[in-house]
């Protein structure tokens, strides 16, 4: 919801997750957002979400209670007319973690809390509890964090990475190429070593 009138009134209710679908129905657990504001006016949103459940936990069809919900990811989205519009939802963690092998997500613990946003006109910086090192016989929780990258900043960024790559891959390449050059001349100076 949003208020333009300094918290008199609020707006209705706006659905942030895009993993609905109308036939299916799912009921997938989104919960916890943490929410900042850049200061150009950006607003960002992250939160826990069990939508990618289904693909570990075969009985994982969005009808699923917590209880039995296995895997989770942080996912995100971003507004930049006031919240008028948000930005289709983008997953922001790497892997995809297990609730049983933490302390945070896991029902038994629940430790929750709602992810850490901060926001730059250009980055919005996304922290959570991970535990993609833990176990079911020892939960653990670290602390990993991404960086969503928006726009002049983006592109400039995809620049810098395709010449850099380019650049690399060449480094590599003339790497790989003075070692055999080396291998074949040292061999070549083995076969005509004679033999004693």
């Amino acid at each position: 919801m949003k208020s333009t009138d300094g918290g008199e009134t609020f707006s209705s209710r706006v659905q942030l997750n895009d993993d609905r679908d109308a036939k299916a129905r799912p009921n997938y657990d989104q919960m916890f957002p943490g929410i900042s504001l850049a200061p150009n006016g950006r607003i960002d949103i992250a939160w826990w979400d069990f939508r990618t459940d289904a693909l570990y936990n075969s009985a994982g069809n969005g009808n699923t209670t917590r209880r039995d919900a296995t895997c989770f990811d942080i996912f995100y989205t971003s507004s930049s007319d006031r919240g008028t519009s948000w930005a289709a939802n983008s997953r922001v963690s790497d892997r995809s973690m297990n609730q049983w092998e933490g302390l945070a997500m896991n029902p038994y613990y629940d430790l929750r809390g709602p992810v850490g946003v901060a926001s730059t006109d250009a980055e919005a910086y996304v922290a959570w509890s991970d535990s993609r090192n833990g176990a079911f016989e020892l939960p653990t929780e670290d602390v990993y964090m991404a960086t969503v990258i928006h726009g002049e900043r983006a592109a400039a960024k995809d620049e810098v990475v395709k010449a850099s790559s380019v650049f690399l891959g060449l480094a590599i390449g003339l790497l790989v190429a003075g070692i055999a050059v080396m291998a074949v001349s040292a061999r070549m100076r083995t076969d005509k070593t004679p033999a004693v």
